[in-house]
């Protein structure tokens, strides 16, 4: 790896539409999010490069009841980073 870019992080966070209660939501969300961690671990980046959280349904893209919002906020974020030293 490349010392001069410094340890890259990964943010992955699980979000979820307005249905369900809080709890449902939030194990839904992490359920997405740890998702997509493995398939990256199970690529070679190591666990601690990643942070893996739910937002469950408190981040929408789109504040809407209509079907197509809420499929667009049953989602998985992921940044990529630089972490600072």
């Amino acid at each position: 790896p490349n010392q001069a870019l410094g340890k890259i992080m990964i943010e992955i966070v699980g979000h979820t539409c307005d249905l369900g209660t809080n709890e449902e939501n939030d194990a839904l969300g992490q359920e997405r999010a740890d998702a997509i961690a493995s398939m990256l671990e199970a690529s070679g980046v190591p666990h601690d490069a990643m942070i893996v959280s739910s937002k469950c349904k408190r981040k929408p893209l789109q504040k809407s009841q209509l079907e197509e919002a809420r499929q667009r906020n049953r989602r998985v974020d992921v940044r990529i980073y630089r972490a600072s030293k």
